[in-house]
């Protein structure tokens, strides 16, 4: 009996690629395979993405099966072909990697996306199957400083708009990096489609140094110390200029030429696109010294103490720690420290002891203070304060063997990043299934959790403090409040699976089946109620573990990473989907079958 038939979306929006794996895991992975063996042989070719593809030579294939215990690396030959044997049945990963090339996964529908799974009988022999690989993108300019000459060394950070892994956020991720050579000119390549932003950040000065002046930086620099712009000076002047004994630097610049990320320039890329004028003009800007006087609860010691300075506001919200000024520095023996030239813009200056020392008779303290930096001198005062206890315990709701509490952990994630444990150390069980995290650092968390070991029967239900269940909103930390959580597993998650199917009755592989709630307020970043599956090769799906409830199920040819989270995208597909309800211990089938 087949499915109903529901109206197929694409879209076009580019994501993010996949990454090989590490040479000495597959290694691991080669041996575990020779020892399960099999007789299935999976054959293919790599070919170069476009009207008129040729054979790629000497790519890397790599075969992994979907439980990740049996996989093994192979290289094309001069034709493009490759030929994986003795095979255990099962459904693999089939990908193939080569510099300068974007990963390509079979089954993919296009580059950045993510791949489906080959099925595999026992015996059985697969042939022919095509994997698309297409070149990276390349952004590629100059770095000059304020005369125009070229200023090598400088590090370039090419930023691509996409949704954060953890949080589902859509944020601002690193896709790479380079160094400018003696010649000021930087390439960065091995992008994927999309849209990007461009930063340099000087390297070799230090931010309290105070950079010599010549003739052609007189004009700028008599503005930016409040000559304004009628002010002058004849060239080659050697008299004092007003002002040039403040600090001046080079502050980061977004192409083409500005401190502020909401003037950069959004650079679009498609496949294989290269834009070779991407070039960085970096300014000299009056920074100003921000001294920042600490106090402290007793037993706190000033060396155990360091302190940043990052971006604040929307640009801060996007950047995340890329828009981190200064690194970790410690105050030293004294409760008073100066951040040396300080650019202008919104800042927040934050201070606490390591926040992955591991130490339980070092209490972690924190304090943070907001500043507004327009090149003048300013004194902050930042009291620090002992954290937020949050504590938790687990309870286990079914009849299955209990697992090992020493292979469960959890965690708190924090902003676009999604930075593991980014409330501080803890999230270990004891043997009585309790954990703490002692002296977080007030704000939103999200928890998340991970399992080691063999697989078990049981998955994560529920984890509520104060009534609430904090899987689907955030666990809000506020100072002074300490936080009880009770984390309940289930040995009867719930099940759906089913064939997806086009009109004439074949199995659909190359389609994006995305499940979610059809409660509009869960449609929010990472929501546990929102979950993408790739069909395998026979059409086959299956997810386990999503909170029982309506769902709509809905699928189309092409959707970016993290894209399903975003209400507008799910509002449009649900016209185009149909519901279920899943309950708790049940397996639900639902069939579906694509088309016009």
């Amino acid at each position: 009996m087949t499915g109903p038939t529901i109206r197929a979306i694409a879209l076009t929006v580019a994501g993010l690629c996949l990454t090989a794996d590490n040479p000495r895991t597959q290694q691991v992975r080669d041996a575990v395979r020779a020892a399960v063996g099999g007789s299935g042989q999976i054959t293919g070719g790599v070919l170069t993405h476009g009207a008129s593809p040729v054979p790629v030579r000497r790519a890397r294939v790599t075969l992994n099966s979907d439980d990740r215990r049996v996989g093994f690396t192979t290289a094309t030959d001069d034709q493009g072909r490759f030929r994986f044997t003795a095979l255990p049945a099962g459904r693999f990963a089939l990908q193939a990697t080569k510099p300068g090339h974007l990963p390509a996964p079979y089954g993919a529908v296009r580059p950045g996306r993510a791949g489906t799974s080959v099925g595999l009988g026992e015996g059985q022999q697969i042939d022919d199957l095509v994997i698309r690989m297409a070149r990276g993108s390349v952004i590629a300019g100059v770095v000059r400083d304020h005369r125009g000459e070229p200023m090598p060394g400088a590090n370039v950070l090419v930023l691509r708009y996409a949704f954060a892994p953890l949080t589902g956020e859509r944020t601002l991720l690193r896709a790479n990096s380079s160094t400018a050579d003696d010649r000021g000119m930087y390439r960065i390549f091995e992008l994927p489609p999309g849209q990007y932003v461009v930063l340099a950040r000087p390297t070799g000065i230090g931010l309290d140094e105070i950079v010599p002046i010549t003739s052609d930086a007189v004009q700028r620099l008599l503005q930016l110390a409040g000559g304004g712009p009628g002010a002058t000076a004849a060239a080659g002047a050697a008299r004092p200029i007003p002002g040039a004994d403040r600090p001046v630097s080079y502050a980061p610049v977004f192409h083409p030429g500005s401190p502020d990320l909401s003037r950069a320039e959004t650079i679009t890329l498609g496949l294989a696109d290269e834009r070779l004028d991407v070039d960085l003009a970096l300014e000299l800007v009056r920074t100003a010294r921000i001294t920042v006087r600490f106090t402290a609860p007793d037993g706190i010691a000033p060396e155990s103490v360091s302190i940043e300075i990052v971006r604040s506001g929307p640009d801060g919200e996007l950047l995340g720690q890329l828009g981190t000024v200064s690194p970790f520095v410690r105050l030293g023996r004294e409760w008073t420290y100066t951040l040396p030239g300080v650019p202008p813009g919104r800042f927040t200056i934050e201070a606490s002891t390591d926040r992955y020392l591991r130490n339980p008779k070092l209490r972690r303290v924190w304090g943070e203070a907001d500043v507004i930096v327009d090149g003048r001198d300013q004194e902050i005062a930042i009291a620090l304060q002992h954290g937020v206890t949050v504590s938790g315990r687990v309870l286990f709701d079914g009849t299955s063997p209990l697992p090992d509490m020493a292979n469960l952990e959890f965690f708190l994630t924090q902003g676009a990043g999604g930075a593991l444990n980014a409330g501080g150390p803890g999230g270990e069980l004891d043997a009585e299934g309790r954990f703490s995290f002692p002296d977080v650092t007030p704000g939103r968390y999200a928890l998340t959790w991970v399992r080691r070991g063999p697989a078990t029967a049981w998955a994560i239900a529920t984890a509520t403090a104060a009534g609430r269940d904090v899987l689907d909103t955030r666990l809000d930390v506020r100072p002074g409040q300490p936080i009880d959580l009770v984390v309940t597993f289930t040995d009867r998650p719930t099940q759906l699976g089913g064939r997806l199917q086009d009109v004439s009755g074949r199995a659909a592989p190359d389609y994006f089946i995305i499940v979610f709630t059809t409660d509009r307020s869960f449609w929010t970043p990472a929501s546990r109620r929102v979950r993408m599956i790739r069909p395998a090769t026979d059409g086959a799906f299956a997810t386990v573990g999503l909170p029982p409830g309506e769902y709509f199920i809905g699928a189309l040819l092409d959707v970016e990473r993290g894209e399903w989270y975003d209400p507008r995208f799910l509002e449009a597909l649900a016209k185009a989907s149909v519901k279920v309800a899943l309950r708790a211990g049940e397996t639900t089938t639902q069939d579906l079958r694509v088309g016009r």
